[in-house]
């Protein structure tokens, strides 16, 4: 097997004690590795609860903002020890002890990024970012168990090793897994499950086959569009205009609309789930929220009209959590599901609320065939607007009516829009697991 390994800046040669004995090894450490093995191991202990630590205390001191500062500081002292050792070392000093070769390769999935995913695309690039504290001596990559030849290796900051190789899939269920070894062993990845169907999984089966150059066949359509605006607390002006507009606008683009306005959360729940079993037999199903939402424990809420929340953890029993409607959209087995959520505004309960950091939205795990749209970048909020519409929604409005532009196009186009109208205040955000092509407008 012939593969190549790039590795960028000073190689150091260690010398350390193994069981009691003193042994000359040669190990390749990248700036990347030591520096991300040495800021590790300080937040892990950073990360430990002292037992005469409250519980309160420790969720303040490890907030994700106390995180991102400490992250930042132990970055700073790694690059200055490792420029430090390869000071003493040019200057023919010993080196102290580093790393050993003990540990296996560790090995983070880039592409596929979901354990299980479709597409109708045969030829599927594999992707990761390998780290491994001792020389690499070999990566290989197994389709359905048979190991595919001519695996590149190119090195990239932030990784050791990264792994870019296409691979040709077999009609149906694929397996892959990624291979590699150091001097410490092999590691073999966890499995990714690709379904490779030779049609467009979004397009009808049960219609007539449109003429060649027809793109997309007729797709049976329907939306739940949610506006919530009248709360006791901080009421916004402008989600129910958000929500009506884009649902005239689906229905124009041939979609069945639900459209529902200041929602309890007894009758959002009841929406979600209503939705979820009525869009069972359709092909798209696309499910659009403005309003008030917020994190809280690395999951995303909305928040009803009606919500009381005294404390943090009010947040888990008088809000929805958005996994839900996700969770009925996959029920309902449409090929495409989409989320669309112009609900990132600030918090309104936050100022009463001791220590509270969950500004913003967070990401999502995607399932199979979903794209999820963000009206702004994680943890940061969107700007309500002063006009009928927000600035999201109202260059959303915009492209659905410009014909032929795929999802993952029209999507870009509205990021720009947005930054531009906000001046880079406001920088929408969107995730996707789908194969195939889809477009609102043909």
């Amino acid at each position: 097997m012939k593969y190549s390994v790039l590795f960028i800046g000073i190689l150091l040669s260690v010398t350390f004690s193994l069981q009691g004995q003193m042994s000359s090894v040669k190990i390749n450490v990248t700036s990347a590795t030591y520096i991300n093995n040495s800021v590790e191991q300080k937040m892990e202990k950073w990360l430990q609860k002292d037992p005469s630590e409250s519980t309160r205390d420790y969720e303040k001191r490890t907030s994700e903002v106390n995180k991102r500062a400490v992250r930042k500081q132990f970055e700073a002292e790694a690059s200055a020890k490792y420029k430090e050792l390869l000071k003493n070392n040019a200057n023919g000093s010993e080196l102290p002890v580093l790393n050993n070769n003990s540990a296996l390769p560790v090995i983070h999935w880039l592409s596929p990024t979901l354990s299980s995913s479709e597409t109708h695309i045969k030829d599927l690039k594999v992707q990761a970012c390998i780290t491994s504290e001792s020389q690499i001596k070999s990566v290989s990559v197994a389709v359905n168990n048979r190991i595919s030849r001519g695996v590149s290796a190119i090195q990239n900051d932030g990784c050791d090793l990264s792994l870019s190789q296409t691979i040709v899939l077999a009609k149906g269920m694929n397996t892959i897994k990624i291979m590699v070894e150091n001097q410490a062993g092999q590691t073999v990845s966890d499995t990714r499950y690709v379904n490779y169907q030779t049609s467009n999984p979004y397009q009808r089966t049960d219609v007539t086959q449109e003429q060649p150059n027809e793109v997309q066949a007729p797709d049976k359509r329907l939306a739940l569009v949610i506006g919530n605006a009248a709360y006791r607390i901080s009421p916004l002006a402008n989600p129910v205009n958000d929500a009506a507009d884009v649902a005239a606008k689906l229905k124009k683009l041939g979609f069945e609309v639900i459209m529902q306005k200041n929602e309890t959360k007894e009758q959002m729940d009841r929406a979600i789930d209503d939705f979820g079993r009525q869009a069972k037999g359709y092909d798209v199903a696309l499910f659009f929220y403005a309003g008030h939402a917020l994190q809280y424990n690395g999951k995303n809420y909305l928040i009803p009209v009606n919500a009381s929340l005294q404390e943090e953890r009010d947040i888990e029993y008088n809000c929805t959590p958005i996994d839900r409607a996700l969770g009925r959209m996959e029920d309902s087995n449409a090929k495409l599901k989409i989320v669309l959520l112009d609900a990132c505004r600030n918090n309104p309960f936050e100022r009463s609320w001791r220590s509270f950091n969950g500004n913003g939205l967070s990401f999502m795990n995607a399932p199979a065939g979903t794209f999820i749209a963000y009206s702004t970048a994680p943890n940061t909020v969107a700007q309500d607007g002063k006009g009928r519409n927000s600035p999201y929604t109202t260059e959303l409005l915009k492209k659905l009516d410009v014909k032929q532009l795929k999802i993952e196009e029209l999507f870009k186009q509205v990021r720009e829009a947005v930054m531009k109208r906000t001046n880079g205040q406001q920088v929408p955000w969107d995730q996707s697991s789908i194969t195939g092509e889809f477009y609102f407008n043909y």
